[in-house]
């Protein structure tokens, strides 16, 4: 009697397209520490004057959207 194994390529396939544990950690280490510098930036522009601000190129439109966290 033989014994016949079945595999069903589309479940091999799911399997293969879920990220390891290690690729979503290092993910979610990388987005909070992008998170951390638009913090930082933020708060660095919003230290700077209008002046300085002009000076360097920035619009208070500019530092708002900086400031929403959508960022560049």
């Amino acid at each position: 009697m033989a014994n016949a194994a079945f595999f069903d390529y589309e479940v091999g396939q799911a399997v293969r397209a879920r990220r390891g544990v290690l690729r979503r950690v290092f993910d979610r280490m990388l987005a909070g520490r992008t998170r951390a510098a638009r913090r930082n930036v933020a708060q660095a522009l919003s230290r700077l004057s209008e002046d300085r601000l002009i000076e360097s190129g920035l619009t208070r439109e500019e530092y708002a959207h900086w400031n929403s966290g959508a960022g560049y």
